[in-house]
Order: C-alpha cells, then structure tokens, then sequence
C-alpha cells in the first residue's frame, strides 16, 4: 500500500514500488476503490486499473508472483536481484500488467474518468471531515522525531478530545481525528505544551537524513543544521503554503527520494586552509531537485539567503 500520484505537489509522492491509491466511486454510495499505480527508479507509473477493497490481496499477491518469477529467470550479471525499474526497463509497464491480468480469474477494469487531484498540504493543519461536526489535526514532527513524553502526551489528548485514534503519515506527521469543532481550541494550547509546532500556522516542511556522525557516506551535520534551518525559518517568514527542504549530507537523497521545491546537498569547502562543511543550495521544477543551483556556501550563510529568497519568490512555480 502506498500513496499515489493524485496531489499535484510532487515533493508528497512516495515511490513504493506497488502503490494502491484510494480514490472515491460515484456509485450512490461514496464507495471507495483504489487505482494501481507501480514506481521504480523513483518514477511513477499510473496504471489506470481500478481494483476494489474487496480484491486488494489478491491482486497484490499477484503483482508480487509476477515480479518474482521475472527475479527468479532474469538474474543480473552483477548477482544482485533485479529490482521493479529493471522489470519495467526490460518487459514495459504494459506486458507487466498483461501478465496480471492473465493470472487473475477476470482483468481488472479501466478507469472510467481521471481521479480529482487531491487537496495538498492537508497533513498538516486543521481541516474538516465528512461528519459535519468533527475535523482532524495534521500534526507536525520537528525532522520527524517524537519522544515517549510526547507519545504519552498525545495518546492522552486523542482520548480526551478524540476516539483515542493516531494515524501516521508517510509525511512524518500525525493525524488526530475526530475532534469536536467546539473542542479545537482546547486542545490546541495542550499541544503546544507538548512542544509541537504552531498548529494553525504554514510549515516550513524540512527533511533531513541522518548526517554525520553517524552516517559514512554524509559530509555534512545534516540534523544539526536543519534544526537550526527550521527554527531561523519560523522567526522570519509567514508562509501561505508550506516549503518543502530536503536537507541531505550526500547525493543518495536517502530522507526524501521524491522532488524536493529546494535541496540542500551537502558538501565541503576549503577556506583559508579549513575544511568547512557547506551545501549547495537548489531549486527543484517536480521532476528534479536538483533542477537549478541558486546558492553555494558555508551553513551558517544560508538560513538568511533562503530567508530573503523566499520572501521574494513564492510561490516558487
């Protein structure tokens, strides 16, 4: 299970290589079904197969057979198992599906529209949900991290306020659902106390991979700086929409594979006889990251530069 193509902000995607992206049935009924969409290389590929709740096992077991006997008689010359980009590469998409289909006791059905984009951005913040009297609470994750008090905290609060149900995202933000209207500004304070981000206010979406010291590969104190990154960033700027920031020490991407709008990508700097960490900063167009290069310098130069930047460019497309 994955999440899909359907928000129009790349940087949201998620490439699970078997993706089952929900979308709604204009039935009478709100049924909801889901659409097949398959990602290798960190690419998307919609499928445009319908496949109901009801046959979601089965038609994943088969996907799974399928690449594993084209595992089983393709090996790769480097010993390794090939992976889905390479199934894509050598069959295409559409002998892959063929195969499915073939396996399956009827073909799955086309799509008979293209599914409404969905609303982005809506893991984060307050927003309403189909009971009139009830919304949800996007909540954020300073560089994905949660510690025990706060989980306590939280579990507390969705007793209290909600059905004592939290969600996870793909986003590293959590959902609370089921909170009263009326109850919204109660809860609120509560989580702030909890040392949670400003909930009404528009996030500066940062992620980061783990840096040194504990990763080999990374040049940078990726953590370090992206913390210091987010807390400049919410001193100066007032966003109408969240900014999406992958901090990464190295050219893996390894915290975000999906575009990023700006990337800072870790490297080192010789100055007056010093190896300094530093990042080239740059600006992504939904396909790339690393589209354009507006900035290059030490760390402690660019919180301010992507401060005034931003406050002079958005929206960046």
């Amino acid at each position: 299970m994955g999440i899909g193509i359907r928000s129009p902000v790349a940087w949201e995607h998620r490439y699970n290589q078997i993706q089952l992206n929900a979308i709604s049935v204009d039935d009478g009924n709100n049924s909801i079904n889901f659409q097949l969409a398959i990602a290798g290389d960190k690419k998307l590929y919609n499928t445009q197969l319908v496949i109901t709740p009801e046959q979601c096992l089965s038609v994943v077991a088969t996907l799974i057979n399928v690449y594993g006997e084209y595992v089983r008689n393709n090996p790769l010359d480097t010993g390794k198992k090939p992976r889905m980009k390479q199934l894509i590469d050598h069959l295409g998409l559409d002998t892959y599906i063929q195969q499915v289909n073939s396996q399956l006791t009827q073909p799955l059905p086309i799509l008979s529209a293209e599914p409404t984009p969905s609303q982005p951005y809506h893991h984060l913040g307050i927003y309403p949900q189909k009971n009139a009297e009830l919304c949800y609470i996007g909540i954020s994750l300073h560089l994905g991290q949660i510690n025990a008090q706060q989980w306590l905290g939280l579990v507390e609060l969705s007793e209290t306020f909600g059905n004592a149900e939290l969600r996870l995202t793909p986003w590293q933000t959590i959902i609370m659902p089921d909170i009263p209207h009326q109850q919204i500004s109660q809860l609120l304070p509560k989580l702030s106390l909890l040392g949670f981000a400003e909930i009404e206010s528009n996030q500066v979406a940062i992620a980061a991979c783990g840096g040194k010291p504990g990763c080999a590969a990374s040049l940078t104190h990726t953590q370090t700086h992206a913390s210091q990154l987010a807390e400049y960033l919410h001193q100066r700027l007032n966003l109408d929409t969240p900014i999406n920031i992958h901090v990464t020490g190295c050219p893996k991407f390894c915290a975000q594979p999906s575009p990023a709008e700006i990337t800072l990508l870790g490297h080192t700097i010789n100055q007056n006889g010093k190896t300094i960490e530093g990042y080239q900063v740059y600006l992504g167009d939904g396909e790339q990251s690393l589209k354009q290069k507006i900035f290059e310098g030490v760390f402690t130069e660019i919180p301010e530069f992507l401060a005034n930047f931003l406050t002079q460019n958005r929206p960046l497309n």
